[in-house]
């Protein structure tokens, strides 16, 4: 997939052409799979894809044949330009390795995302692993501001 990116102005909250700003969520499993979806500033409404589902069921799928996955472990979506992630499972600990600018230092840091928990997800590439009995999951969600 291919994106075009137009100029936007974040102080104004619009382009030129009266365009509302746009932060996109690419969503790769690093097997072949890659999902775009957005979320508008000044919108209250909810847009169209700016919500995923990762598990079994999801509308992101993942470890569609493992019994211990989640139908639904993750869920991130999109609220006034902002990206956040929440993991609605009930037993399986998600590890983060966030952007390194996240957190204002140099290098990347992990942070836990225990079953319940939810955290923003800041612009850059994020990466997202869970582990089940029978195999190791690694995705990346890269948050694009325009």
């Amino acid at each position: 997939m291919s994106l075009e990116f137009s100029g936007f102005s974040e102080s104004s909250g619009s382009d030129d052409a009266g365009h509302t700003p746009v932060h996109r969520l690419i969503l790769d499993n690093r097997q072949g799979t890659r999902m775009i979806f957005e979320a508008s500033v000044g919108s209250q409404q909810s847009q169209v894809n700016n919500e995923v589902i990762i598990g079994r069921q999801g509308n992101f799928a993942v470890g569609i044949d493992d019994p211990g996955l989640h139908r639904r472990l993750l869920r991130i979506w999109g609220v006034q330009g902002k990206w956040f992630i929440h993991n609605v499972g009930t037993h399986i600990p998600v590890t983060l390795l966030l952007p390194a600018q996240s957190l204002w230092t140099e290098e990347h840091v992990t942070l836990p995302l225990a079953p319940g928990a939810e955290l923003s997800l800041s612009a850059g590439t994020t990466t997202i692993n869970f582990e089940t009995q029978l195999r190791s999951y690694e995705l990346t969600a890269e948050v694009i501001s325009s």
